[in-house]
């Protein structure tokens, strides 16, 4: 089972790795227009959300051999139709068939981790040993997809896709046994309003962040995604027997712990490091990869160290202090300055090391606060909270950064007595950045401006560094926090459950 889980997991993660690396030369290769080459980003993430209570209960249903080799299939036949598409339109149906199966399998194969590892220590190995992935996959794929596309085709990145897909397809075929014993069938209609519901939610602060909060764009989807949730909850008790649990929203450990994962994400530190390594120290793509290898290879060290660390001190002091750690890290990029860069990538090295703790811990806990035959409905609440988190976080630290950083460049425009028509021009030119590193910068007015202008850039971006360090230290602090209630909840609930047997039994004199 951990073999399964870790390569079909990593199958999963190449997609999501390496996409990135594609979309210009798709965009290129198709000649889009900046509404189409949205489309291309956009419909794709939406098939990755909306089957994620899908998948968890087919896996629980169909037994994870059906439900992982289904997705690869979707995942493969996705793959080919997009490195063969002669058009966009089967571009973004192949990718998005490609992001629902990876998806799926992402969510299976935790759940059949999960079930396989009960015993303490093994779920702590087994936990340990998936938190490798990631970093794994992280360390090889970008720069060989980043090769692929410089001095190929895009294409050609189809490739590693398909081999991840077929691997995974292989190794779960052969190691996992056929399912017996499963749940009957029943109806799909409340994991698919789960999956539309959990859509617009994420949408809601994707609109926030473009369009602003009192947009007519936002107020629609905030609309739609009430309308979701309200017909998820009449459908849900209109059904005598509905597939859908509402389980690991009612258990307070499981919700407790539900709201930490979604918390996590805003302590994240690497958007705001890789503005840095663009706009403030000129590094370009390849080279910013290139400087992310240690933390991609201290992530896996974190990951094997979580596992010992759990079984040492358990999950409750073990989250403890890999959330205190988090925090301590985040302040310690209180200490960059303007010429920092090896700083900074020293530090991010040590942010991946503690985030690889954080995940270790919150995946083991998560799973372990559900019963074996919920293991797939609360695979999938994770993969919901993860991407709630990851909205919300992509709307607020984006907020947190560059309000500090356009507020920063007025006042040192203002006190240097210069126009700052022209900071208000770098600001948005920041706002605008994909991360390319190609756009120019405005040209200045005069040239005396020009060394002025850049070091209130650079002071600038240093600002906006420490309020992201700042409110990351606070995330961090306030995710350990609810992260200790729930685990707190456990300890009581499982008070109550013995006292309870023990009120029920006879006694035995």
């Amino acid at each position: 089972a951990i073999i399964t889980a870790c390569v079909v997991t990593g199958a999963g993660v190449v997609l999501a790795a390496t996409s990135q690396y594609i979309l210009d030369p798709m965009t290129q290769d198709f000649g889009l227009d900046s509404d189409q080459a949205t489309l291309l980003k956009f419909i794709p993430g939406l098939a990755t959300i909306v089957i994620v209570f899908v998948a968890g209960l087919l896996g629980d249903r169909v037994g994870p051999r059906r439900a992982i080799s289904w997705g690869t299939w979707a995942m493969i036949a996705g793959g080919v139709l997009a490195g063969l598409s002669p058009t966009v339109l089967f571009a973004i149906i192949g990718m998005s068939l490609m992001s629902a199966g990876t998806s799926m399998m992402i969510v299976v194969a935790l759940s059949l981790l999960s079930s396989a590892a009960s015993d303490p220590t093994d779920r702590a190995k087994a936990f340990g040993t998936l938190g490798l992935v990631s970093p794994l996959v992280y360390l090889v794929t970008p720069l060989l997809a980043g090769a692929i596309v410089t001095y190929g085709s895009w294409r050609y990145v189809v490739l590693l896709w398909l081999i991840a897909g077929v691997a995974a397809l292989v190794t779960t075929l052969r190691l996992v046994p056929r399912a017996s014993g499963n749940r009957e069938a029943g109806e799909m209609i409340t994991p698919i309003l789960a999956g539309i519901a959990l859509v617009f939610i994420t949408q809601v602060f994707d609109a926030i962040s473009s369009e602003g909060l009192l947009s007519t764009d936002t107020l629609i989807r905030a609309a739609l995604a009430a309308a979701a949730v309200l017909a998820l909850w009449l459908v849900h008790r209109a059904l005598k027997n509905p597939s859908l649990s509402f389980g690991p929203i009612r258990r307070r450990r499981s919700l407790m712990l539900l709201v930490a994962t979604v918390i996590i994400p805003l302590a994240s530190m690497w958007y705001t490091t890789f503005l840095l390594f663009e706009y403030l120290f000129g590094l370009t793509a390849l080279q910013i990869s290139l400087i992310m290898l240690p933390a991609q290879v201290l992530g896996m060290a974190g990951a094997k160290v979580a596992s010992r660390i759990i079984i040492n001190l358990g999950l409750g002091r073990a989250g403890l202090l890999a959330f205190l750690a988090l925090a301590a890290i985040e302040a310690s990029f209180l200490l960059v300055g303007v010429d920092g860069m090896v700083l900074t990538a020293v530090l991010m090295a040590l942010f991946s090391f503690v985030t690889a703790l954080v995940t270790v811990v919150m995946s083991n806990a998560v799973m372990d606060s559900a019963p074996p035959s919920e293991s797939g409905t609360m695979a999938s609440y994770r993969t919901a909270s993860s991407r709630i988190g990851s909205s919300v976080a992509s709307l607020v630290i984006g907020t947190v950064v560059l309000a500090t950083y356009q507020s920063s460049l007025d006042a040192q425009s203002i006190a240097a007595g210069l126009d700052t028509t022209q900071t208000d021009a770098i600001a948005q030119q920041l706002t605008d950045a994909d991360g390319s590193g190609d756009e120019a910068s405005p040209p200045p007015p005069d040239s005396t401006e020009v060394e002025e202008v850049s070091e209130i850039q650079q002071n600038a971006m240093i600002d906006a560094l420490y309020a992201k360090a700042l409110f990351g230290v606070a995330m961090a602090l306030g995710a350990g926090f609810v992260f200790t209630l729930g685990m707190r909840g456990r300890r009581l609930e499982d008070e109550y459950a013995q006292e309870s047997a023990t009120a029920g039994s006879p006694d035995e004199s």
